[in-house]
C-alpha cells in the first residue's frame, strides 16, 4: 500500500509542470559528475564551472575533450555552445544556438513537443524536441526523471541527443554516458548534496 502510494506521488508530481531549476544542480560551481559509457565501460569526468550568466561543463574522454555551455536563468536552463576536438582530427566540431535551446523550462511537463527553431554557426538550426517521464537506473542510483530527446533535423549536424533530468542532481544520464558519482565542494551544494547522501543511508 505505500509503496502503491509513493509511486502515485511521483507520477504526479512528475506530470505536474516544473520549475526550471529543479531539475539543475543548485550552484554547481566546482563540482564534478563522474559518468560511464554504457557502450565501453570507460568513465570520464564533467566539471561545473559557473559565471553569473553561463554553467560551462567541460570534460575529457579517452582521446576527446570537449564540454558545453548553456545559459541559465530562473526560468530556464537552454544549450548555448558545445565543443569536440579528438586527437588526431583537423579541426574541433562545434556549434552555437542563437537564442540557445531550452532543455529544461518552466512548466515543461510530461508529453511536451515542441519544435526549436533558431540559428548557428551553419545558419538555419531546427530540432525536435520531445519530453516524457521516465525512471533510470544508473551506477548512481535510481531515478525519476525527465528525458528530453532532441533530433536535430537542420544544424548542420544530422543527430540525436538525450537527456534525463532528476530533480535537484540534474542530468543523470546524457546519451549513453551514466552518472557514477558526485565530486565538489559540499558547503556550496547543500541542497543537492543532501540529495546524493541519502542515496547511500
Amino acid at each position: 500500500m505505500i509503496r502503491t502510494l509513493l509511486i502515485a506521488i511521483a507520477v504526479v508530481a512528475l506530470a505536474a509542470p516544473v520549475l526550471a531549476l529543479d531539475y539543475w544542480p543548485d550552484d554547481p560551481d566546482g563540482l564534478i559528475y563522474r559518468y560511464r559509457s554504457i557502450g565501453s565501460g570507460s568513465e570520464f569526468d564533467a566539471q561545473f564551472d559557473v559565471d553569473p550568466e553561463y554553467h560551462h561543463v567541460s570534460w575529457t574522454h579517452g582521446i576527446c575533450t570537449g564540454g558545453e555551455t548553456y545559459a541559465v536563468n530562473a526560468a530556464s536552463v537552454g544549450l548555448a555552445y558545445w565543443t569536440t576536438y579528438c586527437q588526431g582530427a583537423i579541426d574541433p566540431d562545434f556549434n552555437w544556438l542563437g537564442p540557445p535551446m531550452d532543455v529544461v523550462y518552466d512548466g515543461m511537463a510530461d508529453g511536451d513537443a515542441w519544435t526549436y527553431v533558431g540559428e548557428d554557426v551553419h545558419d538555419t538550426c531546427i530540432i525536435i524536441v520531445t519530453v516524457a517521464s521516465e525512471t533510470v537506473t544508473v551506477p548512481m542510483g535510481t531515478f525519476e526523471t525527465l528525458h528530453v530527446h532532441l533530433q536535430y533535423i537542420l544544424c548542420g549536424y544530422a543527430q540525436i541527443f538525450d537527456y534525463w533530468l532528476d530533480r535537484d542532481l540534474g542530468p543523470v544520464r546524457i546519451n549513453d554516458s551514466e552518472l557514477v558519482s558526485i565530486d565538489g565542494p559540499v558547503a556550496t551544494v547543500e541542497r543537492t548534496w543532501s540529495r546524493v547522501k541519502s542515496l547511500y543511508r
